[in-house]
């Protein structure tokens, strides 16, 4: 048994040969699945170090390409900053370069402007007025087209600023159309302004910018209308309200409102193609309306650019041969402000009162209809002549009527006419309504008791309206037109209300003697300077109350002038200084307040604003005369003859008289003349007896009617002296009188010396 154990039989072995084999099967299958799996986890491996190292490549090559980026960018910004502070230097030559054109320009449009308007205070014939007052539209028109072109390189600089000031709307509205109407009025263009009820009576805003754009957008409508009207139509809504706006007026609370102004012609209308660009600047439709009509082509775009400033928006409605309509839109708030007695609703005088109005416009019928309604008449309108007269043959009563002159078939005179045969001047006073130049002189103006000009303002129809239901048999009523004021923009008398030392400091000759000449027809006799320098220099000598100074001199400019006087002189003696300066650019102003002006005029000089600024000084120098300069003028009146013949006889004030008196000037000098050397003897004499009696009240009162004829005779040292005695004389009798009355005396001789010979050339 124990052998048969040990010794195994082939099937044993066999069998266990077979398991190991087994054995050795697995193992091997193992070995190759596991060789297999390190194979694939090597082949893996390597497959994401070659990803990796791909990776990192394309990681190198974006920090690369980041890096070169990042270059190209710095590079772009230094070229980009060195563009932009390029073209910052370009606006700012740009705006030199403009600014110092308006300068180079309105030094002789100040000349141009200035002597036209001295040219229109004298007597001239029709055809002389008819030239200059070409010349002065002209200068005008150009003024306008330099003012356009700064306010277009101020928008662009972003420099324009919108003043918030209270104004009331209607004047606003109605100035913008006193500009415009003389040339519709040439064009028998109809211009109407309809303000509805609701509108605010005062506003919070830019007068000045508002005015701008209504008078663009008018100035175009009439330029490009030949024949119909223009109507100017202004309404509001409150903002943050929702319902429409009310019908009848209301009290405003100081809230927001978006105010709507639409201005409508009968003009050439334009295309589509057209408004889409005609807010563009230097755009004016196409080049054939440009040559036909003219214009920069910057107004719609500057108005554009106002109108957004002033938070609204503009637009424009038209159709070629009929028409346009430009609308625009600012947002504002309403002022408190008492509101005018034509716009107080009813009036007790006119309610109730049945108005005849009878005009072939349309618009102007509604305008006046509206009006009168407001304050409680009765009004009944009529297209034409013949309509109004059906009216009165059919027993209508009418307590007046308004009439038209210009219309067809029967005129505004034949209507009347026919009128008078039914009622008389008292049972029904008439108004004559037309526009500035169709007026003229007939001897049918007697059936009328008023005449109104058009564009009719409100106010000036209720006050036609007024006296000729209050006042009977009425005198002719004739309003006010801006022509009308324009015949003399002088106060002669200004100098005696508002006496004031002036100093003019002026380089340009021209622009001097402008000057000086305006002055001398306010009353005042200013001494002249030429630089900054001379500015000082005189104020050394002695103390003027105003400086009129301008800007660019030679040597010593106005700024740096004004500058020294602040710092040098006491507070107590220096000037009141007004900057005259052919500057307009953003800035300006404030620069010249900021060296020590007080006041600022830009050139051309406009007298009212010379006579505005001048209103602001105080007089404190003007009637004192020292001591020395008694000496003085003593000196020169014994010791310089000869250098002194222009003050001896001044030819120019002499031809001003002359001009004065017209066409029978030769006449009537020689008897004035004489009257001048008796009155002039007279009054020196009298001045010698108030001496003697210690009378200074006479002793005033007589060097000053002696000062005033003799300036009006050309006798200028004599005037001055006079001056000088009568400012002597108002604090009573002054040392050294006796010695400028005898100077006065022997001036007199020397003036009537060169009368008479003046006298026998006549």
């Amino acid at each position: 048994m124990i052998r048969k154990n040990k010794e195994l039989t082939i099937e044993e072995l066999s069998a266990e040969n077979i398991l190991l084999y087994e054995e050795v099967r697995i193992a091997r299958k193992a070995s190759d699945i596991a060789a297999n799996l390190v194979i694939e986890q090597f082949v893996k491996m390597e497959e994401v170090h070659r990803l990796l190292e791909e990776k990192a490549a394309t990681e190198r090559d974006l920090r690369n390409k980041l890096a070169e980026e990042l270059r190209e960018a710095e590079i772009r910004e230094k070229e980009l900053a060195e563009a932009r502070r390029a073209a910052e230097a370009a606006s700012l030559a740009k705006s030199a370069f403009v600014a110092s054109m308006s300068h180079e320009i309105r030094t002789p449009l100040n000349a141009i402007i200035g002597m036209t308007s001295l040219l229109l205070d004298e007597e001239l014939t029709p055809h002389q007025r008819d030239f200059i007052e070409t010349i002065r539209t002209s200068g005008d028109t150009l003024l306008t087209i330099i003012n356009d072109i700064l306010d277009f390189s101020k928008i662009e600089a972003d420099k324009l600023e919108i003043e918030k000031r209270p104004f009331d709307l209607r004047t606003c509205t109605e100035s913008a159309l006193d500009i415009v109407a003389p040339v519709a009025a040439k064009k028998s263009l109809e211009l109407g302004c309809m303000i509805e009820a609701h509108t605010p009576v005062s506003i919070v805003g830019d007068y000045t910018r508002l005015t701008q754009v209504l008078v663009n957008l008018l100035s175009n409508a009439v330029k490009f209308t030949e024949k119909g009207e223009v109507i100017v139509s202004v309404s509001s809504k409150k903002l943050g309200e929702e319902d429409q706006p009310a019908q009848k007026p209301r009290k405003h609370d100081g809230g927001r409102y978006e105010i709507l102004f639409s201005v409508k012609d009968t003009g050439i209308g334009m295309s589509p193609e057209i408004m889409d660009r005609i807010f563009e600047s230097f755009t004016q439709g196409d080049s054939s309306t440009t040559r036909r009509y003219g214009g920069t082509g910057l107004g719609l775009a500057i108005s554009k650019k106002l109108v957004e400033f002033m938070g609204g928006r503009i637009w424009v409605k038209s159709e070629t041969g009929k028409g346009s309509t430009f609308n625009f839109t600012i947002q504002t708030e309403s002022a408190q402000a008492a509101k005018p007695v034509y716009i107080s609703g009813e009036q007790p005088l006119l309610n109730g009162q049945k108005i005849l109005i009878v005009d072939d416009n349309s618009a102007n019928r509604k305008i006046l209809h509206l009006q009168t309604k407001a304050w409680g008449m009765e009004p009944t309108a009529a297209a034409s002549g013949m309509e109004a007269v059906d009216l009165i043959r059919r027993g209508e009563r009418f307590r007046l009527a308004i009439l038209d002159l210009n219309m067809p078939e029967m005129d505004g005179f034949m209507l009347a006419e026919e009128i008078r045969r039914f009622h008389s001047a008292e049972s029904m006073p008439l108004i004559l309504l037309s526009s500035i130049t169709a007026f003229k002189h007939d001897e049918r103006m007697d059936y009328f008791n008023a005449h109104l000009s058009k564009p009719v303002k409100a106010s000036q129809l209720y006050n036609v309206l007024i006296q000729a239901i209050s006042t009977l048999p009425a005198k002719i009523i004739k309003t006010r037109t801006a022509r009308d004021d324009e015949k003399s923009e002088f106060d002669s008398a200004m100098a005696e209300r508002l006496p004031l030392h002036i100093l003019l400091a002026e380089d340009n000759v021209i622009n001097q003697k402008v000057a000086l000449i305006m002055l001398d027809r306010l009353g005042y006799r200013a001494d002249a300077v030429g630089n900054g320098n001379e500015v000082l220099e005189a104020l050394k000598r002695q103390r003027y109350d105003v400086v009129l100074m301008d800007v660019e001199m030679p040597e010593m400019d106005g700024l740096e002038a004004a500058r020294r006087i602040r710092k040098e002189f006491d507070a107590a003696v220096q000037p009141y200084i007004i900057a005259m300066t052919a500057k307009a650019m953003s800035g300006d102003k404030e620069k010249a307040f900021a060296e020590g002006m007080d006041g600022y005029i830009t050139k051309p000089i406009h007298v009212k604003e010379l006579i505005d600024s001048l209103s602001k000084c105080q007089p404190r120098y003007a009637n004192e005369v020292s001591r020395k300069e008694v000496h003085k003028i003593k000196e020169s009146s014994e010791g310089h003859e000869a250098s002194d013949s222009q003050k001896v006889f001044d030819p120019a004030s002499f031809q001003r008289l002359k001009s004065t008196l017209g066409r029978k000037a030769n006449e009537m000098l020689p008897g004035f003349i004489d009257s001048f050397f008796e009155e002039s003897s007279k009054l020196i004499n009298d001045a010698r007896e108030a001496l003697n009696q210690g009378n200074a009240k006479v002793l005033h009162r007589s060097a000053h009617t002696l000062k005033s004829i003799a300036a009006n005779f050309g006798a200028m040292a004599l005037s001055e002296v006079a001056q000088n005695i009568e400012h002597l004389a108002k604090d009573g009798i002054p040392e050294g009188a006796a010695e400028l009355i005898e100077s006065a005396g022997q001036e007199f001789a020397k003036a009537k010396t060169a009368l008479e010979k003046v006298r026998k050339e006549i």
